[in-house]
């Protein structure tokens, strides 16, 4: 049976300290939100993926509860940063 559990916290990326929360087992999922978004606005979908699937939620740079930091945002930034956190996350998961 699937985990139900949400587990939340930040951790270090970078220069960067991002929150994410992992919800429910399994084959680990990330799932990104679109400009301007938060993980709350992707909550219709996390559950029907957590029912097979570890999903692990970041919120961005400067989006949500992930504070900005003095630079640009590119997508090669947040591309590189995604390779660095999920690991971590979902271990603390």
């Amino acid at each position: 049976m699937p985990s139900t559990e949400t587990h939340t916290g930040y951790g270090p990326v970078g220069d960067l300290n991002m929150y994410h929360e992992v919800h429910g087992s399994g084959r680990p999922l990330i799932v990104l939100h679109g400009a301007y978004m938060t993980i709350e606005m992707m909550e219709p979908i996390l559950a029907g993926l957590a029912r097979t699937r570890q999903v692990i939620a970041v919120e961005q740079q400067g989006h949500g509860r992930t504070a900005d930091v003095d630079r640009p945002l590119t997508y090669e930034q947040m591309a590189r940063r995604r390779a660095r956190q999920p690991c971590a996350a979902a271990a603390r998961g």
